[in-house]
């Protein structure tokens, strides 16, 4: 009878081991949405995304973790499967959609590092604001922000609803990334996702047009506080610190942090790989059309720079060669400027600083941007061919009594044009590479597209080269063109100096 009770007492005592384990398990494995703990975190290389708050929590908890940062978070993941880092650190939305989607990484048990999730807006736009808190307010009471949650919950079956839009009423412009599925992403060559179907019902039902720009997450505070963006829709973390410079709706969800890790070694690249990542990249969901307006915006903003850095460069060799101190001085001190500040820092300050109040359109800002930094290497150009022509020559035009404008096209242009080309060509390819910064503010050039593509497809292989293939044809064409024309004008110069 006693060893009896003994064993009921026995199976008691281990059933309630049993239950105590597993208890304490889930509530460290980070399942529960309600509460974020940061047991177990690990240390090592952690890849996140640019301008994230978890990257200050971990550098506050971890310091002896190296973080490293990146622009997107397919980007992050990109690194992760090459090894430049150990882990990533992203919302647990996020990583539900990767190792649903991604072969290779999986999810660790940790959740840590609970997060505000609201849309940011200039703070002279108070009305806004309390407009858009009110039909949060409403979303939430009503279960419409939980509905579309759900709607894009499952990433092999989304439920993608159409968002009403207006053609009349004043336009609000939103900035968002484009590349963070399921929040903001490119699907069917539409802006979809759940900030985008949130804002974008709430505008409609406040009476506005909407207007979507996509660009680098870092650069959309800086566009807000500008005013070249009325909202910001990416997933945006509420700090005190970012309350300083923008101001923020109510909050209309609420997110904890994990990290993802390799799950394998990389498989090989193979032949049927290849095939089954361009079918992927460019066919599925009609993506080569992305690569051909990318293609042809690169191509606009090339040319539109090419023109007006070619007249500013002239411009400029004018005004250094005046017989005026002041202007020879302020194109030194325009050059030195242009040339010590690099081209991505240059567009930030033309789109934000120098045209923050100005609506102008994106070539426009490009056209400026890049048509400023090739005009350096024009006025370089036409000086360095400038000063390889002998000054007697311009003695001799005077002292045969042709006139200026005769002896400049005859005698010195011919010189000038062989002297500069290949400078100038040179410059021109370096303008043309420099294009491919455009899309960090918000310009949807052949790079931007590249990166659309892969925050879908989470390939580090196919876009990047496709998008390297098309610049490299573009840059030997020119440079063809170029040095045909240039055996041209040797050509008949040749022929002048038989004649004479």
């Amino acid at each position: 009878m006693n060893d009896k009770r003994l064993s009921i007492r026995l199976l008691a005592l281990l059933f309630a081991v049993l239950i105590f384990s597993t208890l304490f398990l889930s509530s460290c494995s980070g399942s529960n949405d309600d509460e974020c703990t940061v047991e177990n975190l690990p240390t090592g290389k952690i890849g996140c995304l640019m301008g994230s708050l978890e990257t200050v929590f971990l550098q506050d908890t971890y310091p002896e973790a190296e973080i490293s940062y990146y622009n997107s978070l397919p980007d992050a993941i990109v690194g992760l499967k090459s090894g430049n880092v150990d882990y990533v650190s992203t919302t647990e939305t996020n990583i539900a959609l990767y190792t649903k989607r991604i072969d290779g990484i999986k999810k660790l048990d940790i959740s840590y590092f609970p997060t505000q999730e609201a849309f940011c807006l200039n703070k002279n736009r108070v009305d806004l604001i309390s407009q858009i808190n009110g039909k949060i307010k409403e979303y939430k009471e009503s279960g419409r922000i939980d509905e579309i949650s759900r709607n894009w919950s499952d990433c092999t079956n989304y439920i993608v609803n159409e968002v009403p839009k207006r053609t009349e009423g004043p336009v609000i412009v939103v900035g968002t990334t484009g590349e963070m599925e399921p929040i903001n992403f490119i699907l069917n060559g539409e802006l979809v996702g759940f900030d985008v179907e949130v804002i974008g019902n709430i505008l409609y039902d406040l009476g506005y047009q909407v207007e979507y720009k996509t660009m680098a997450f870092g650069a959309l505070l800086p566009a807000i506080e500008s005013g070249k963006v009325d909202i910001g829709a990416a997933d945006i973390t509420v700090t005190e610190e970012r309350k300083k410079s923008v101001a923020f709706s109510d909050v209309y969800i609420e997110r904890c942090q994990s990290v993802i890790v390799r799950d394998e070694d990389n498989e090989s690249i193979s032949i049927a790989a290849i095939k089954e990542g361009l079918k992927n990249n460019l066919i599925k969901e009609a993506r080569y059309k992305l690569i051909l307006e990318g293609l042809k915006m690169t191509a606009l903003l090339s040319v539109t720079s090419l023109i007006f850095g070619t007249i500013l460069g002239i411009l400029l060799l004018f005004m250094k060669r005046s017989r005026f101190r002041l202007l020879s001085k302020t194109v030194s001190v325009y050059s030195v400027i242009i040339q010590g500040i690099p081209i991505v820092v240059l567009l930030m300050l033309v789109c934000y600083v120098f045209l923050g109040d100005v609506d102008a359109s994106d070539i426009v800002v490009g056209m400026l941007t890049f048509g400023m930094f090739f005009s350096t290497g024009v006025l370089a150009a036409l000086e360095n061919g400038l000063n390889n022509i002998d000054k007697g020559q311009y003695e001799a035009v005077s002292a045969l009594g042709y006139p200026r404008i005769f002896g400049f096209r005859k005698i010195i242009f011919p010189q000038l044009t062989k002297n500069s080309l290949p400078v100038y060509r040179g410059e021109i390819i370096a303008m043309i590479k420099a294009t491919a910064i455009a899309g960090y503010v918000a310009i949807q050039d052949l790079t931007k597209a590249g990166d659309l593509i892969r925050s879908r497809t989470f390939d580090a292989f196919i876009p990047i080269i496709i998008v390297a293939i098309i610049y490299f044809a573009i840059i030997w064409a020119i440079t063809l063109f170029i040095r045909w024309f240039e055996k041209k004008d040797d050509r008949n110069r040749r022929k002048r100096e038989v004649k004479l």
